[in-house]
């Protein structure tokens, strides 16, 4: 049975990993450290890896059997440049961008990125006549957009795309299956509820990146005006610490293994509290989960072949960070 929606409130107390003897999680974020991995363009496997995440800026890294892909495109040029430097890899190895909506923190550094390097990028045919103004164009044409259809997938490459709807208030937003061999990846960000086709899709994903928005506390008594905290709560807005981790229940009893909890707002959420309360929730319903969290540490981490303790684990849980990058994960 899934938790009712008041059971994932959680408590208020420092979390464990929900194994006697294990360290609260305030000494966990201090004293982590993980296994460094270098990619390469001939990797048989599947490499995630978020670069930004939050209202100033969302990007997905996935590098599948050497086709390397971007999900979003929401800093700036400069910024992508470095981090995808400091994975060992350069923008000009792209194979594509896949754009789940038009907002200027999913699109920030799009055209510059396309116009530089002469990259393919897909989006709704929606979205691209959304797309904002881009101030700091240079003269490079930009190549022409590439049109999606929900649930029709698309090659590029090693890997298979299918997008997906998802509810947000943009001119159409999606989210994305990644398929690679026997790996399969889904991004959901900018999601206001789960609904069937968000169910349906992430369903049975070994990987998943999950927006975990806000805490409702926060948010409630927070400075944000009454109708833009309408807005976040609405039903096309954004998803909730408390949603995201009812959902992440049936995603583990479809088998997913990873979930790396995105788009955690700055003002009304902290990624301590998306933790807890997705190990509260996983915990109520018997499900052993394992948090590895090295966004203050050194960037750029494989945790994904390593367990943080000797205990076995249903699930391990990442947060993305703001504005650096976060763990690199081996998808399954």
């Amino acid at each position: 049975m899934l938790p009712e929606e008041g059971c994932a409130r959680r408590r208020r107390v420092v979390p464990r990993t929900g194994c006697r003897g294990d360290p609260p999680l305030q000494v966990l974020l201090s004293t982590y450290q993980a296994v460094s991995l270098t990619l390469t363009t001939n990797d048989q496997g599947v490499r995630l890896c978020t670069l930004a995440s939050g209202s100033s800026g969302n990007c997905v890294y996935i590098n599948c059997r050497g086709t390397e892909l971007l999900v979003d495109a929401g800093i700036s040029l400069r910024a992508i440049e470095h981090g995808l430097q400091a994975l060992g890899t350069s923008a000009a190895n792209l194979s594509a961008v896949l754009i789940t909506h038009e907002h200027i923190d999913h699109v920030r550094g799009l055209l510059p990125l396309v116009r530089k390097y002469n990259i393919p990028f897909y989006i709704d045919r929606l979205c691209a006549c959304a797309l904002p103004e881009d101030s700091h164009a240079n003269a490079y044409e930009p190549p022409e957009p590439l049109f999606i259809e929900v649930g029709r997938g698309f090659g590029v490459g090693a890997a298979q795309a299918t997008p997906f709807r998802t509810p947000h208030d943009s001119a159409a937003n999606v989210g994305y299956i990644i398929e690679c061999g026997g790996a399969r990846v889904g991004v959901a960000t900018d999601v206001g509820s789960i609904t069937g086709q968000v169910a349906n899709a992430l369903l049975g994903c070994g990987t998943v990146v999950l927006e975990s928005n806000y805490d409702r506390d926060m948010l409630l008594t927070g400075r944000y005006p009454p109708y833009l905290k309408a807005r976040i709560m609405s039903g096309a807005g954004h998803l909730s610490n408390d949603d995201a981790s009812v959902f992440l229940c049936r995603l583990v009893s479809s088998g997913t293994r990873q979930a790396v909890l995105y788009h955690l707002s700055h003002e009304n959420n902290h990624p301590i509290l998306a933790l807890e309360t997705a190990q509260y929730t996983l915990g109520r319903q018997g499900i052993r989960s394992r948090i590895a969290f090295s966004a203050y540490g050194p960037p750029a981490q494989c945790v994904g072949q390593e367990s943080l303790f000797a205990q076995e684990a249903d699930i391990t849980l990442y947060v993305a960070p703001r504005s650096a990058l976060g763990d690199l994960l081996v998808c399954e």
